[in-house]
């Protein structure tokens, strides 16, 4: 969240995504692999959200080679939160989206559906019922503190769940 010792920790979403394509730009051989650079840094599409812009983009080739692995949705004025969840970021898998946003998607998609998934409500559900499982199991002393790590977690992922996220034209969309 730095560039050359610049924080951009405190600025909105929309100002990094323009930040980070402005210094790709200026610095083009980190988009490469070379001896020094192990692993090239490449600027992810981005879209602002109409219920037609998502359902252009996942009815349509990608504009990169690799397999898409989800949707990663940010409010537009979003500042940094290091560590936690944020009920203003979203990622869904492709499949996903006819659930949760009710839109057509290429058939692919769908196809690419774990043969166990039902829905993200029960997903989520089941996420739910092993932390609680596992918050049952008698505790030793090292345990304890791990505890108490994954219960500030879940009350911020339940915090997250607890929230409609509305999609509006202040959402901006990456994908990969």
């Amino acid at each position: 969240m730095c560039w050359k010792s610049h924080p951009v920790f405190d600025t909105e979403a929309e100002f990094r995504f323009y930040w980070l394509e402005a210094k790709l730009s200026e610095a083009p051989s980190i988009t490469e692999v070379t001896e020094y650079n192990r692993y090239k840094f490449v600027g992810l599409p981005r879209h602002s959200y109409t219920t037609e812009s998502v359902r252009h983009m996942l009815n349509s080739p990608l504009p990169f080679a690799d397999k898409l692995d989800g949707i990663l949705f940010y409010h537009k004025q979003a500042h940094y939160q290091p560590g936690t969840v944020s009920p203003l970021v979203g990622w869904l898998k492709a499949y996903m989206v006819p659930e949760v946003l009710g839109i057509d998607v290429a058939m692919a998609y769908n196809d690419e559906k774990p043969s166990a998934y039902t829905s993200l409500r029960d997903k989520v559900a089941n996420k739910e019922a092993v932390r609680v499982r596992r918050l049952e199991k008698p505790k030793t002393d090292t345990q304890e503190g791990d505890d108490e790590k994954m219960e500030t977690q879940s009350r911020r992922t339940s915090k997250k769940k607890e929230k409609v996220v509305k999609m509006e034209e202040e959402t901006e969309i990456l994908t990969h």
